[in-house]
C-alpha cells in the first residue's frame, strides 16, 4: 500500500515541480484560458506512461484497478488546471483529492503559474501547455 501511496505521490509532485521548455512565437498572443488535461508524458499516452511507471515500480496492477484504488475513473480526472480569465489558476488532483488556487500571467508564449508562492513557467503551443519535469515532458491540452 506504501508503494501505491508513494507511486500517487509521485504523480502529484510531478504536476507541481512544472518547468518550461520549447518557444512557439506562433502563439505568443494566443488566449490561454481554459481547463487543460493531460495529452502526452514523454511523448505517450498518459495511460502507456502510467503503465511504464507501475511496471518499472515493480507492481503487477493494471491501470484501471490502480486508478480504482485511488477513486479516480480516468486520468483526466489525476491532475487537471485551469486557467481563468480573472488572472487565477486552479489546480486539482482528484487522486489524493487535493487542490490548489493560484495565479497566472502570460508574456508572449511563457505562462506563469504561482500556487503556493512558488511559480513555474509553460510553454503555450496552440491549444497546448508543455513543460518538462526531471527529464519527463509533459504536454497538457485544453479540453
Amino acid at each position: 500500500m506504501k508503494r501505491i501511496i508513494s507511486i500517487a505521490l509521485v504523480v502529484l509532485m510531478l504536476a507541481a515541480l512544472l518547468s518550461a521548455c520549447g518557444s512557439d512565437s506562433s502563439t505568443a498572443n494566443a488566449n490561454p484560458e481554459g481547463k487543460y488535461v493531460t495529452k502526452t508524458i514523454n511523448g505517450k499516452d498518459p495511460v502507456d506512461a502510467l503503465k511504464d511507471e507501475l511496471k518499472d515500480s515493480g507492481l503487477d496492477m493494471d491501470v484501471d484497478a490502480f486508478l480504482g484504488m485511488l477513486g479516480v475513473d480516468s486520468l483526466e480526472e489525476l491532475i487537471t488546471l485551469e486557467l481563468k480569465s480573472d488572472g487565477t489558476a486552479y489546480f486539482v488532483s482528484g487522486m489524493l483529492g487535493a487542490d490548489a488556487n493560484g495565479t497566472w500571467t502570460q508574456n508572449g508564449s511563457t505562462i506563469a503559474i504561482t500556487i503556493d508562492g512558488e511559480t513555474v513557467d509553460f510553454t503555450l503551443s496552440g491549444s497546448e501547455l508543455k513543460f518538462t519535469i526531471e527529464d519527463q515532458e509533459f504536454v497538457l491540452v485544453k479540453k
